[in-house]
């Protein structure tokens, strides 16, 4: 998990609906020493997106209400994916970007260690997706992801954009919030009240429109 990765308060709970999901789609016996199976390698739970693939097989889904209510999910560096509302995929990776938060299982470890054994050209996020799209490594997507980049107010929003020289995808935000996900866990540690800051403002929750029975 990268240093400044953020996620949802009802992690656990998150957790729970996508290991099932895990499982089937991975043909996992009934009974296992793992929640999440092992017939894959590296499991990206956090992202800045990854094209779903829904092609016979290749993915489950189940409707999980700790997402957010908009069908919008923003990109690192301004694009957008469109998912029906409050839809949790988990799938074959197709091209997936970012590594705010990936697992690996102990022998993919090994294996990567003996593919990195002569050095990388590439930044990480680049060298894991070849590995991915080229079928070296078996690799998974959760869609939207579970682990975001948390953007605070007034500081450098990349470190990465600053070396690259992308000054305009460097600017420090206005506000501090968390892209994609509902109730940062980063934002309520801070707040007596819980809080939801997906885009570039914080609201209280008696201002967000739908109540929870």
């Amino acid at each position: 998990m990268e240093d400044d990765a953020d996620w949802d308060i009802n992690i656990k709970e998150q957790m729970q609906l996508v290991a099932p999901m895990l499982r089937a789609l991975t043909n996992a016996p009934g009974r296992s020493h793992s929640p999440y199976g092992d017939a894959w390698d590296l499991l990206w739970l956090g992202h800045s997106g990854d094209p779903i693939d829904f092609g016979e097989g290749r993915f489950r889904a189940a409707l999980d209400p700790t997402l957010p209510e908009s069908t919008i999910y923003r990109h690192v560096y301004g694009g957008r994916s469109y998912y029906p509302p409050q839809l949790r995929v988990v799938h074959h990776s197709v091209a997936p970007l970012c590594t705010f938060a990936y697992a690996v299982t102990q022998a993919a470890a090994l294996k990567m260690y003996a593919m990195s054994r002569g050095g990388q050209d590439d930044i990480i996020t680049m060298t894991l997706r070849r590995w991915c799209t080229t079928g070296q490594l078996r690799c998974l997507t959760v869609n939207p992801e579970l682990f975001h980049h948390h953007q605070k107010a007034g500081e450098v929003a990349s470190q990465i954009a600053v070396v690259e020289g992308w000054h305009g995808r460097a600017a420090a935000p206005v506000r501090t919030y968390t892209p994609n996900i509902r109730y940062s866990a980063r934002c309520n540690s801070n707040s007596t009240a819980l809080v939801s800051c997906q885009g570039e403002s914080t609201r209280p929750l008696g201002q967000i429109n739908k109540t929870w029975g």
